[in-house]
């Protein structure tokens, strides 16, 4: 019996070696697992980041671009909204001196149409005496 127990003890010895031996390489291996998770954790936050400021140095790139075709939008617009105002104004201008013109014009013509009335009244006054003279 003692020897059965020694063997029992011997087993139980081994059996709890084996456990701890087994215990000890879980620890090992969940401590390698934890590790691993870690640096994929640093891997993806790291990626996520450098995407992210690839994603916003897009962005600012195309900010810009937009803002540079606005600005040269903006300044074309300028150009034309100045030649547009000049042509305003010159049209302006030309319309006053056509109607300066218009009204040199009619002084013209009035001054004429009078003129004409005159020689008319006085060539009837001529008549009218001429007339008389022969009665």
């Amino acid at each position: 019996m003692k020897l059965n127990n020694m063997l029992a003890t011997m087993l139980s010895v081994v059996a709890t070696g084996a456990v701890l031996a087994g215990c000890s390489n879980t620890q090992e291996v969940v401590g390698e697992r934890k590790s691993d998770l870690d640096k994929q954790k640093d891997a993806q936050k790291a990626t996520i980041e450098e995407r992210t400021e690839a994603l916003k140095q897009g962005v600012e790139q195309q900010t810009e671009a937009n803002s540079k075709a606005i600005d040269l939008q903006k300044k074309e617009l300028d150009l034309e909204k100045a030649k547009l105002d000049s042509a305003k104004s010159d049209l302006k201008k030309t319309a006053e001196l056509s109607k300066k013109n218009l009204d040199k014009q009619a002084a013209e013509y009035k001054r004429a149409v009078e003129h004409n009335a005159d020689v008319a009244k006085a060539e009837w006054n001529d008549y009218g005496r001429a007339k008389e003279a022969t009665k």
